[in-house]
């Protein structure tokens, strides 16, 4: 049955247990990796989840772009400034997850510094991946 193997799948166990940090760590960074494969042109793959990873706009532009490809096309979403991408960005995870991102597109855009908040984009980030899952589940539940 489908729901026996969802929970066979290592992330839908993550889901069920207690993570070390570093176990939430990895987890997040293959979920973001998994969903942003398929634009290797554009962005490679991370290997970390440092701010340097994010701050261009372009990985968060590639994840977002992930849950709606046919919004627009990639290229040229990946030819727009830092501050287009962000905002992509927050708003596809506003439709995805149905409520703002914890992190405002706003304070992300106004840093003195121009970098995200690390500890605001992971929690962001954690947010929308659950958010994501549950949503994946419900909707096989409700078939």
């Amino acid at each position: 049955m489908f729901v026996d193997c969802l929970f066979r799948n290592s992330e839908a166990e993550a889901v069920r247990k207690a993570m070390t940090p570093t176990e939430s760590y990895q987890l997040l960074l293959s979920w973001i990796n998994n969903h942003i494969k398929n634009y290797s042109a554009f962005v490679p793959q991370i290997s970390d989840l440092s701010v340097a990873t994010f701050n261009s706009g372009t990985v968060l532009a590639a994840l977002a772009h992930s849950f709606n490809p046919f919004q627009t096309p990639f290229f040229q979403l990946s030819k727009r400034t830092r501050e287009d991408q962000l905002r992509f960005a927050w708003e596809t995870f506003r439709v995805v997850t149905g409520e703002q991102p914890v992190y405002s597109l706003d304070d992300a855009l106004s840093a003195t510094n121009q970098k995200l908040d690390r500890k605001c984009l992971l929690a962001m980030l954690f947010l929308i991946r659950e958010k994501v899952i549950l949503q994946n589940l419900r909707q096989y539940n409700h078939k």
